[in-house]
Parts: C-alpha cells; sequence; structure tokens
C-alpha cells in the first residue's frame, strides 16, 4: 500500500493539487486522504478510481 500511497502523492504533487483539493474531490477528510498517501489504510478501488480520474492517469 505504501507504494501506491507514494506514486499518488508524486502525481498529485506534479499536478500541483494539494491533499485537501484531492480529498474534497473524494469527499473524504484531509486526514482520512493523508492516511491513503502514507499508506496507513486499505485503499478501495472505488477510491483509486476516483484518484486516478481527478489525477488524469489510467489505473491498471
Amino acid at each position: 500500500m505504501q507504494q501506491i500511497g507514494r506514486r499518488i502523492r508524486a502525481l498529485r504533487l506534479l499536478r500541483d493539487y494539494t491533499q485537501e483539493h484531492l480529498a474534497d474531490s473524494l469527499g473524504i477528510g484531509q486526514s482520512a486522504y493523508c492516511k491513503i498517501e502514507r499508506g496507513q489504510t486499505d485503499i478501495r478501488v472505488s477510491q483509486l478510481r476516483q484518484i486516478a480520474a481527478i489525477l488524469g492517469v489510467c489505473v491498471t
């Protein structure tokens, strides 16, 4: 899970998005989103797809 979180963080930073922006787009709190990036919580496939859509990448 940590590797996925690191990739999400890298893509977020490339697009100059804040954690707050992604958290709002997902309908979750910033602290919950932060746990996704840190790999401290399991990410649901639906959330992963939403994040990918926001960041403009495909889930493979």
